[in-house]
């Protein structure tokens, strides 16, 4: 290993400071492209990861008419089957992308979750509808690390951070006219509008990338690939995700938090863990993920940062909406307007330092400007009252959404600075996972 790469990995405090990481490393693209296929590829994408975010944020609005129409109010919590299955699923199907074809593996992501769509659309009952989210978060939940791990591909370390950052910015967009447009699906259409939209933008998607997106495959037949894929660390993997999130769902609405049911998975989650380490680090001969992926602290972090980052703006954004609606008094559609601050701090600050970073590599600037305006976020919003403004609740809203936008991009970024080149794509499928179950 050259003496750079070391300081790199072993060293993080003086890696991300030193002049070298601070000239952006000009390299050429591992699968090349011309500049109308990349620019049909890039669109692609950006449409797979804007309809992911949308679908997160557009059925909000519907539930009170999709309770109306499909009833059963005890299955309104599993839902969030669509996030009970893209968490574990990001994993697998980004090993699964490396072993046989980034592309096909996107285009079978994108086809589940049109699918999944579909189902929801259609469905004459709740039950049929938790099975459409439970669909689509298999495939909506692999669109946003294959984004990545392809943009990774078709570009070079100087403009890499750039074209990642427009991805923030479709997650953005999503998330800000998600509840805008369920609103105005439920109450102009109808709410299966709210999954409807879905299927032409997925379909033009699927179109482009597949003419457009000439891909080498990986060497081997299919067989051989077969092989070398770890069926039972991919079980466990699911099993103990699926463990872990299932009482995070339903915990406290459908089971007591001290009830046996969640003590059980919460148990047998932990003992998955155990049984994961085992089989990645002893058994396996291509682990799902190496265990050698967390050595370099910049990894490590990633993964950590991604996981409390969700947590808090799943936490944030749920609790602030209680306050701005039960407290403070402010209508649905209301809040929907105070949130709009967030995502347009947020989209500003990620394109900023998408531009800063694709220069100047100054990670660490980020990393601490990002927690001070969560902390300034949390402290000005202790401080609220009956009595407090309109312009002070928006205020807080674009604090949150410059704090997201410094550190929501960066948490990818950093990963080829530690990761080894051939560990890229899984560790950015651990990183958004990680996120995920964060959330």
């Amino acid at each position: 290993m050259p003496k750079e790469e070391l300081v790199i990995q072993e060293t993080y405090a003086i890696a991300v400071t030193s002049s070298d990481l601070s000239k952006p490393v000009d390299d050429d693209p591992a699968v090349p492209l011309t500049p109308i296929q990349f620019r049909l590829v890039y669109t692609s994408l950006l449409l797979g990861v804007f309809m992911f975010s949308l679908d997160n944020a557009i059925i909000s609005p519907a539930l009170s008419s999709i309770l109306g129409d499909l009833g059963n109010e005890k299955l309104l919590p599993w839902l969030g089957a669509f996030f009970l299955t893209s968490a574990p699923f990001t994993i697998v199907n980004g090993k699964l992308a490396i072993i046989f074809s980034k592309k096909y593996i996107f285009l079978a992501a994108l086809t589940l979750f049109n699918i999944g769509s579909l189902i929801c659309a259609v469905a004459g009952s709740m039950e049929v509808l938790i099975l459409g989210r439970a669909i689509a978060g298999i495939g909506g939940g692999s669109m946003m690390p294959l984004s990545y791990i392809i943009i990774g591909d078709i570009t070079n370390t100087k403009e890499r951070t750039k074209f990642m950052s427009f991805l923030g910015v479709a997650v953005g967009l999503g998330n800000l006219l998600g509840p805008l447009l369920g609103g105005v699906f439920t109450n102009s259409l109808n709410w299966r509008w709210c999954f409807y939209i879905n299927l032409p933008v997925g379909f033009l998607a699927f179109l482009v990338l597949l003419v457009s997106f000439n891909i080498p495959k990986p060497e081997g037949s299919i067989l051989q690939k077969l092989k070398n894929v770890d069926f039972l660390g991919a079980i466990v993997l699911l099993f103990t995700m699926f463990a872990f999130n299932i009482p995070l769902l339903i915990g406290g609405i459908t089971w007591a938090w001290n009830s046996f049911q969640v003590i059980v998975l919460f148990v047998l989650s932990f003992l998955g863990v155990l049984a994961f380490v085992y089989i990645e680090s002893r058994a396996a001969s291509d682990p799902i993920v190496p265990l050698s992926l967390f050595k370099s602290p910049f990894t490590a972090a990633s993964i950590g940062i991604s996981f409390f980052l969700g947590a808090f703006a799943n936490s944030f954004i749920f609790y602030y909406g209680l306050l701005l609606e039960f407290i403070l008094g402010y209508s649905s559609i209301e809040v929907g307007g105070i949130y709009a601050g967030t995502c347009f701090s947020y989209v500003i600050v990620t394109i900023l330092s998408g531009a800063i970073l694709s220069r100047k590599n100054h990670y660490i600037s980020f990393f601490i400007i990002g927690p001070l305006f969560f902390i300034g976020t949390v402290a000005m919003v202790s401080q609220f009252t009956k009595n407090t403004l309109l312009w002070q609740t928006i205020f807080a809203t674009l604090l949150f959404g410059i704090g997201m936008g410094a550190i929501f991009q960066l948490r990818i970024s950093i990963l080829p600075i530690g990761a080894p080149k051939e560990l890229i794509p899984i560790a950015t499928a651990v990183c958004v996972s990680a996120f995920a179950v964060g959330m």
